[in-house]
C-alpha cells in the first residue's frame, strides 16, 4: 500500500513539474531568469557574459539613482549579427531605461578614414543590470579583421530624470560616453578573438539648434529658404575646425488654420540624413522672386563671425545664448511656402529634428584630432533665430492685393495708351461742359440789356 502511495506521489510531483515548466515556457521563464524581448533563439545576456572567464558580476552593482548606460562588450553571431552588452545600473520599474541607438565607426580608431553612423538597437533580453541588444540592419563584414569604434550610446529623454533646456530647444535623446574600440580577428579555423582599446571622444557641453530665414523676394505668396544650424561648445578649445559630421531627421509638414480648418500640423515620413561639412564649403542662395537678394554663408564658422554677419539679423535671445559658444555648423537648407487670405493661413515646409554631431576634425593647441562626439539629440524651436536683411525681406511684408491692383492699373494704362489722347480730350470736354453751359446762360441774360442801350 505504501509503495502504491509512494509511486503515485512521484507521478504527481513529476506531472506538477511538467506543468510548471510549460507555464514558464509560455510566459517567458521562471522568476529570476532573463526576460526575453525577441526570438527565443537568442541566448540570454548573463550566459553570454559569463562565457568570459574575466567577467565578474560584482564589478557591476545596481544603483537606483544611476540612469546611465555603458557598453561593456560586443559579440558577433553565427548569423553575422552584431550584439551589444550593456550595463544599466538602474533596475527599478518606475522608469524605462532602454537604449535606442549608438554612434559607431567601422574603422580603426585614430585613422583619417574614421567616420561615424547612427545605428538603431533592439533589446533582446535583460537580467538584473545587464542588457543584450542587436544592432539593427547590420551585417558583419567578411574581412578577417573588423573594427567597432563606439563613441556614444543614446536613450530617450525623460523629464523626470533629465534637465530641460532653457533656450527653446528640446532634448529628444540623452547620450552617454562609450569611448571604446573593439577589434575582432578571425583565424584560419574560424575562431574569433576580441580586443578592446579605450579611445578619446569629444563631449558637447552646450549647444543651440535653430535656423535663419531668408525671404525669396517678392512673390504673390510667401516663400523662404530656411538655413539650419547648430551652435556648440565642447570640452576642447578648438582653434581650427576642419570637418564635421552631423546627423538629423527631416520630415515634410503642412499647416492650415482658419475657418473650418483644424489648425494642426500634418507630417510626412521621417528621413534620416547625414551632413558632411568642411571648412572650405560655402553656400550661395538667391531667391526666385522679384528683387531677390543673393546670400552666402560658410558651412563652418566661428560663433563671433556668425553673430557679426550683415547678411541677417539674429534675435536677442539667440545672440545671448550662443555668444559663449565656439562654433556654428550650417548643415542644411529647406524651403518654406505660405499663403494667407480671407481668414485662412496655409504653410508648407520641412521640419528638422534630432540633431546630433557625430564627428569633429579640429586643431587644439597645435594638435590635430579626429574624434567621435558625445552629443544629445536636440530639436530647435519652430520660430526662426534670425531673418535675412535687405530688400527681399521688406518686399515680403507688402500686401499682395495692393500690388496686384497696382499691376492691373498699369496693364490697363498700357492697353489704352494709343487712345489716351482722345480719352483725355473727351474727359476735358465732359469736365468743361458745365462751365460752357453756365457761360451761355450768363450771355443770354446780358443780350437784352445791351439792345436797350442801343435804342
Amino acid at each position: 500500500m505504501r509503495k502504491i502511495i509512494y509511486d503515485n506521489l512521484h507521478k504527481f510531483i513529476a506531472l506538477l513539474c511538467v506543468i510548471v515548466i510549460c507555464i514558464a515556457a509560455v510566459f517567458g521563464g521562471i522568476v529570476g531568469t532573463a526576460v526575453a524581448y525577441a526570438e527565443s533563439t537568442y541566448t540570454d545576456v548573463l550566459t553570454d557574459l559569463q562565457s568570459d572567464e574575466s567577467f565578474n558580476v560584482s564589478d557591476y552593482p545596481a544603483d537606483s539613482s544611476d540612469y546611465s548606460l555603458s557598453v561593456i562588450q560586443i559579440a558577433e553571431s553565427e548569423d553575422n549579427e552584431l550584439f551589444l552588452y550593456v550595463y544599466r545600473p538602474y533596475t527599478g520599474s518606475a522608469y524605462d531605461i532602454t537604449a535606442t541607438s549608438i554612434n559607431m565607426s567601422l574603422f580603426e580608431w585614430g585613422t583619417d578614414d574614421t567616420n561615424y553612423f547612427v545605428y538603431s538597437l533592439t533589446l533582446l533580453n535583460e537580467y538584473g543590470v545587464f542588457q543584450k541588444y542587436k544592432v539593427n540592419g547590420f551585417t558583419v563584414s567578411t574581412e578577417t579583421t573588423r573594427y567597432y569604434d563606439i563613441s556614444a550610446i543614446y536613450r530617450p529623454f525623460n523629464s523626470a530624470l533629465d534637465d530641460e533646456q532653457e533656450n527653446g530647444n528640446t532634448t529628444d535623446e540623452i547620450s552617454f560616453e562609450v569611448g571604446k574600440c573593439w577589434r575582432a580577428d578571425t583565424d584560419s579555423s574560424g575562431n574569433v578573438t576580441y580586443t578592446m582599446q579605450k579611445t578619446d571622444v569629444l563631449t558637447i557641453t552646450s549647444k543651440r539648434v535653430g535656423y535663419v530665414e531668408y525671404a525669396d523676394g517678392f512673390n504673390l505668396y510667401g516663400s523662404w529658404c530656411d538655413s539650419h544650424f547648430v551652435a556648440f561648445d565642447c570640452d576642447y578649445d578648438i582653434d581650427y575646425l576642419y570637418e564635421a559630421d552631423v546627423y538629423y531627421v527631416s520630415r515634410s509638414y503642412s499647416y492650415s488654420v482658419g475657418l473650418g480648418l483644424s489648425g494642426d500640423k500634418t507630417y510626412g515620413d521621417e528621413v534620416e540624413n547625414y551632413a558632411y561639412l568642411t571648412y572650405t564649403q560655402d553656400v550661395s542662395y538667391t531667391g526666385t522672386g522679384w528683387f531677390a537678394k543673393t546670400y552666402t554663408w560658410d558651412r563652418i564658422e566661428k560663433v563671433s563671425d556668425f553673430i557679426a554677419s550683415e547678411e541677417y539679423t539674429l534675435t536677442d535671445d539667440a545672440t545671448e545664448d550662443i555668444s559663449s559658444m565656439q562654433w556654428v555648423l550650417r548643415f542644411a537648407e529647406t524651403s518654406k511656402w505660405a499663403s494667407s487670405g480671407y481668414g485662412t493661413y496655409i504653410e508648407y515646409g520641412t521640419d528638422i529634428s534630432s540633431v546630433t554631431i557625430l564627428r569633429l576634425k579640429f586643431m587644439s593647441n597645435g594638435t590635430t584630432y579626429n574624434l567621435g562626439v558625445v552629443d544629445n539629440r536636440t530639436s530647435g524651436s519652430d520660430e526662426p533665430d534670425g531673418t535675412g536683411s535687405g530688400i527681399a525681406e521688406s518686399c515680403e511684408n507688402i500686401d499682395w492685393r495692393t500690388i496686384l491692383a497696382i499691376l492691373a492699373l498699369v496693364v490697363i494704362v498700357i492697353i489704352l495708351f494709343p487712345v489716351l489722347p482722345y480719352v483725355a480730350q473727351f474727359l476735358v470736354w465732359i469736365i468743361s461742359l458745365p462751365f460752357k453751359l453756365i457761360n451761355a446762360i450768363i450771355k443770354a441774360f446780358k443780350k437784352p440789356k445791351d439792345k436797350n442801350k442801343r435804342e
